[in-house]
């Protein structure tokens, strides 16, 4: 069967046309049998039909992929990583770990699948253990309605910084607002650390932790 004769059938078929995710699906289902000189269209395939990873993440896994990084040169940070029983994801900004009981290895963010075992990848993330945060103050409760806000740039171009201050008010650092809500997305129940603005700012709840860096503020 050609081209032809399969978008001849898919003009006149009465089934109901597949979701993004069925297609991808299918896409899966045909690379099983394909043979490997059609990898290189199917992997452009593949990223053109990717569900995308969820605004509210569902699960602390897809909470952890939101934190990987997108297209970075640093082609590490884009795959979500697992070493003995620690889930782990950076976007070089931002670092987000979990306990899991999943297998070592490294998965891909958006489908949360196990990257293929040929790809292998240099770890370089920043040490991801356990932050120390006996040096540091817990954040006085956070109101966005109501925080200090100020001017700050992502990537060359302008973003909102956020204050977070501790309950005594001796440590402050400020940080990206949208980084901010990508942290809380899961479970906005969780602990700040702030110890002043050289140091990154720690969330923490019962099974995970976060780590925000320091933004500089510009000038408006």
């Amino acid at each position: 069967m050609n081209a032809s004769t399969i978008l001849g059938h898919a003009a006149v078929t009465t089934q109901k046309k597949p979701t993004k995710n069925e297609a991808f699906n299918l896409m899966r289902k045909l690379a099983d049998k394909l043979p490997d000189d059609h990898e290189q269209d199917l992997i452009r395939l593949f990223q053109f039909f990717t569900p995308a990873t969820p605004a509210k993440p569902k699960s602390i896994e897809q909470w952890v992929a939101k934190f990987a990084g997108v297209r970075d040169p640093r082609y590490y940070l884009n795959a979500i990583y697992v070493e003995d029983g620690t889930m782990v994801a950076s976007g070089g900004y931002y670092l987000a770990t979990i306990t899991t009981e999943w297998e070592n290895g490294w998965y891909d963010p958006k489908t949360l699948a196990p990257l293929p075992s040929g790809h292998t990848y240099h770890w370089k993330y920043p040490n991801w253990q356990m932050p120390n945060i006996d040096t540091m103050s817990v954040c006085a409760p956070v109101d966005l309605s109501t925080i200090e806000t100020a001017p700050t740039e992502l990537n060359k171009k302008p973003a909102t910084a956020i204050k977070l201050v501790s309950q005594y008010e001796q440590a402050s650092v400020w940080v990206n607002l949208e980084f901010y809500k990508k942290v809380i997305s899961f479970d906005p129940s969780g602990i700040w650390y702030v110890r002043d603005n050289e140091t990154a700012a720690i969330y923490k709840t019962d099974a995970a932790t976060a780590i925000l860096m320091p933004v500089r503020i510009t000038e408006e």
